[in-house]
């Protein structure tokens, strides 16, 4: 009887190790299908398209209800660079403008369904801060104009986890925001050269899609 009992504590541990309850932590990697949208101060739009790298490490909790779940993953998230076209109203290039993404601190509260004991399909709030670095080059290569500005980032994402043991794979697909803003804070040329790049607001949204795996304790 005393063995019987043992297995059975042992099998209700093991199962609430799965991925819908208790402590976690783990990391993916993906792509992020970047949109920017630059609007200088005399009203003509730049916009541009660029895919970069992207990953995160995170941990994570999560508490099932029935067949439901809630949990909060803490992480860092981490992109590679990217670049998009400056042009004029006739839509003569320009330059370029030059994002370095600096290290996103991330919150991403999730929702989900749990289809049996090991699956389950969820909603994920992703938010962010990060300092990111933009350079304005033009034609010739010579850098115009410079900045680093702090951006908070939104990325609604549904996801799909299946637990292998203590082990589990998620993939997601989520659609990155971040508002206008002004990102340069210095700039060269003349008085109304520098003021209207200045005054330029760059918006990006983004498709995002990542594969990632998280062990589950």
């Amino acid at each position: 009887m005393k063995k019987i009992a043992l297995v059975a504590v042992l099998a209700t541990s093991a199962a609430m190790a799965a991925p819908f309850n208790g402590f976690s932590v783990g990391g993916d990697l993906g792509a992020s299908f970047n949109k920017f949208t630059g609007v200088q101060a005399d009203g003509v739009k730049s916009t541009g398209k660029k895919t970069s790298m992207i990953s995160s490490l995170f941990v994570g909790y999560a508490k099932s209800f029935n067949n439901m779940f809630v949990g909060l993953d803490l992480g860092l998230g981490f992109e590679g660079k990217a670049n998009y076209d400056r042009k004029n109203a006739a839509g003569t290039k320009l330059g370029t403008v030059y994002l370095k993404p600096g290290i996103s601190f991330e919150m991403n509260p999730r929702v989900g369904y749990k289809f049996n004991d090991t699956m389950a399909g969820y909603f994920k709030l992703g938010m962010g801060v990060a300092k990111n670095e933009w350079k304005l080059k033009n034609l010739a290569g010579t850098e115009t104009a410079k900045g680093k500005r702090s951006v908070v980032s939104f990325t609604p994402t549904l996801g799909l986890e299946k637990a292998f043991g203590n082990v589990s794979m998620r993939g997601e697909l989520g659609y990155k925001m971040t508002g206008n803003k002004k990102v340069f804070k210095t700039a060269t040329g003349t008085a109304a050269e520098q003021a209207a790049t200045l005054d330029t607001k760059i918006k990006r949204k983004a498709v995002v899609m990542t594969v990632g795996v998280a062990y589950n304790f």
